[in-house]
């Protein structure tokens, strides 16, 4: 709508121009904004970590013999997903024995 008032009004073609918005919140709103955005990062940060330490607990788990079912057991996960995390097809169906 911007760029169509501009335009009407400078009668610069539409397709000449940028608009762009920036929005500036200041005070609070702008630290309320930053602590959220801080701790959606630190959060993805600590995703990634837990991800990657437990497709190594999984893999150590299965190459002490557990099942995909004990892994996910100990681990706190489904079967499927202790699959997934150990990366493999895994060989072992039953309990260890």
């Amino acid at each position: 709508m911007v760029k169509d008032a501009a335009s009407s009004l400078t009668g610069i073609p539409e397709d000449s121009f940028q608009v762009i918005v920036s929005v500036h919140l200041g005070g609070k709103l702008e630290e309320a904004v930053d602590a959220a955005l801080d701790a959606a990062n630190r959060l993805a940060e600590l995703q990634a970590k837990a991800a990657t330490t437990s497709r190594v607990a999984a893999r150590c788990l299965a190459e002490d013999g557990l099942t995909v079912r004990e892994i996910g057991e100990v681990l706190g996960v489904s079967h499927q997903r202790a699959h997934q995390l150990v990366g493999r097809k895994a060989e072992k169906t039953g309990s260890r024995k």
